[in-house]
């Protein structure tokens, strides 16, 4: 839930009231304050967003409450992402660059150890990294291509068009992710085809299909302008979305 426009120093007094709190119930590995609030420009509206990593010992009751003493002391706008240290590491090792930014630009608000040595065991886990995250991606825009499917033979056009937006947008990623590229918080699919472009040129015949598709991320929502017909969907998007799949998994060495 969103709040009112809070000062950073606000939000860090609140959140280390909230965090001393959760520690009598359980203390986790360390706290990390990101987003907006921590480098960024908070607006009314954004809420207060915190990694908190918990010891693998740590049970599934004992973080649930531990997150609910965090809610009930903050109070409303607060959003918090749970992990345990194994899945830290595992995320770090797989080049999640969502993690890896959280905690290193994040603001610590709590650590069981020194913070430098946090941030040094994040960049040894990056450079080991295997490069495994591209294909989790494709793993995921596998489920939004197979709810595409369906939900187009079962004549829901909108929930198709919201999911090949999704498909689409995580094949561009898993290729660029696949050349080493910085992940960013972005659903516009035109952005990432040019940066696609920059690695393959041939990918631009997939323009005209990203300026389209890319509004079907609002398809979630009523009175999306310009909507979808599933004749569209069929004819124009579906055979060109096939081909940008089926290259993509190429490029990865992954069977079409």
């Amino acid at each position: 839930m969103a709040t009112k426009t809070l000062t950073q120093g606000e939000v860090l007094q609140r959140l280390r009231k909230a965090v001393g709190a959760m520690r009598k119930v359980c203390e986790p590995e360390f706290v990390v304050l990101f987003g907006s609030y921590a480098y960024g420009e908070p607006h009314q509206g954004s809420d207060v967003d915190v990694l908190v990593v918990y010891p693998d010992e740590a049970g599934e009751e004992e973080r649930r409450k531990a997150g609910s003493v965090l809610h009930q002391v903050f109070g409303t706008g607060l959003e918090v992402h749970p992990c345990t240290l194994s899945q830290w590491w595992e995320s770090l090792l797989k080049r999640n660059w969502f993690v890896a930014e959280i905690t290193q630009k994040g603001i610590p608000l709590f650590s069981r150890r020194e913070w430098s040595d946090v941030l040094s065991e994040a960049q040894t886990l990056m450079s080991q990294s295997q490069n495994l995250y591209p294909y989790e991606w494709l793993d995921w825009a596998k489920q939004n291509w197979e709810v595409f499917h369906l939900s187009l033979d079962r004549g829901l056009v909108f929930v198709a068009a919201y999911h090949l937006q999704q498909a689409v947008e995580k094949w561009l990623k898993a290729f660029l992710l696949y050349h080493r590229w910085q992940l960013e918080r972005t659903h516009d699919l035109e952005n990432l085809l040019a940066e696609a472009v920059k690695h393959e040129p041939s990918l631009q015949q997939y323009q005209a299909m990203c300026h389209r598709v890319k509004y079907f991320i609002a398809a979630r929502y009523p009175e999306l302008p310009h909507p979808p017909t599933e004749d569209e969907l069929r004819n124009q998007w579906l055979p060109q979305a096939t081909a940008l799949r089926e290259f993509v998994r190429r490029a990865l060495g992954v069977s079409p």
